[in-house]
């Protein structure tokens, strides 16, 4: 895999929060890097790392933009947990009359 379709392929599952697809085109992305350092120096290959440099900060904002966007909805998901805990605690009113 190319260093271009590797970072696509961490851009796409990062951007959809696809932490085990990420994981796997980083890694794809890191071994197409190895291959490029060992390549002769020249214009082409520092545009290559400057767009895969570019490209990882853009990964790192849909990193970021999703570890708080999970951060929101675990707050949510423990107001909801304590609103419905708080709900159990109250006394049951029966509505059945066992006087006979």
């Amino acid at each position: 895999m190319t260093l271009e379709q590797a970072t696509l392929r961490a851009q796409a599952a990062a951007a959809a929060g696809d932490m085990e697809a990420l994981g796997e085109a980083l890694k794809a992305r890191a071994a197409a890097i190895r291959e490029v350092r060992y390549q002769p120096l020249s214009e082409a290959k520092a545009a290559r790392f400057k767009a895969a440099f570019e490209a990882g900060e853009s990964i790192a904002r849909d990193l970021r933009l999703f570890k708080m966007k999970l951060s929101i909805d675990t707050h949510r998901l423990k107001q909801i947990q304590s609103a419905l805990l708080a709900g159990l605690g109250a006394e049951p009113r029966s509505r059945l009359d066992f006087q006979g």
